[in-house]
């Protein structure tokens, strides 16, 4: 069995200055991170990463819509009766068996 290692997230009564230290540095990387996000979030709204998008959109005055490769109806439609097919197959070869095997007792 393997033994872990605990480090403190508080000022319990034993902290010594090297926990400070540590709870410093996560605070620092915490605050940094939120700066980081806020930035984004400013630049995003000043036509950073979305609205790029939209004024395209409302310069060509139409919503364009995206084209994507899909499976075809008819497709869809014969995949599933052949799968139906498949599965009433298997059900009546099984249910023949079932009355095969009654027979002999």
């Amino acid at each position: 069995r393997g033994q872990g290692s605990v480090q403190p997230v508080g000022g319990s009564q034993g902290a010594g200055q090297g926990d400070m230290g540590y709870i410093q540095q996560v605070i620092t990387e915490i605050r940094d991170s939120i700066n980081r996000v806020k930035l984004d979030v400013q630049q995003g709204q000043a036509g950073g990463y979305g609205n790029q998008r939209q004024q395209q959109q409302q310069t060509a005055g139409q919503v364009a819509c995206p084209q994507v490769n899909c499976v075809n109806t008819m497709v869809l439609v014969g995949c599933l009766a052949v799968q139906l097919v498949l599965i009433m197959a298997y059900l009546m070869y099984k249910d023949s068996k079932e009355s095969q095997a009654k027979k002999f007792y």
